[in-house]
């Protein structure tokens, strides 16, 4: 069977509905259609699904549009591991900043 581009292919599975509704988004932002089929049924069962290793929520994405949105994924775990170093980088330096001083 021949996947259309406008058929919804599979891009990832995520742990919650939580995660994989924030990561649409992001999809979205970019001009990405994608799916989440069944996520608001999971999220009644997510602590139970959690704790019995359940089998996450999937994002679905024409399959014309896979590859930008794998691209998509990878800039946004790259960001996070940047910030991650950043923060980490400040507090072994001392550098904390309190956020109430922001004003």
């Amino acid at each position: 069977m021949t996947t259309s581009p406008d058929d919804f292919v599979s891009l990832k599975v995520f742990p919650t509905p939580t995660i994989a509704a924030m990561m649409a988004s992001l999809l979205e932002s970019h001009g990405i259609r994608c799916v989440t089929p069944g996520a608001d049924l999971k999220d009644a069962f997510a602590s139970v699904q959690q704790v019995a290793g359940g089998l996450g929520c999937e994002i679905r994405v024409p399959a014309s549009q896979l590859e930008a949105a794998r691209a998509v994924l990878v800039e946004a775990k790259q960001a996070g591991e940047a910030l991650e170093g950043e923060a980490s980088e400040a507090e072994d330096s001392g550098d904390d900043v309190d956020p109430s001083s922001s004003r």
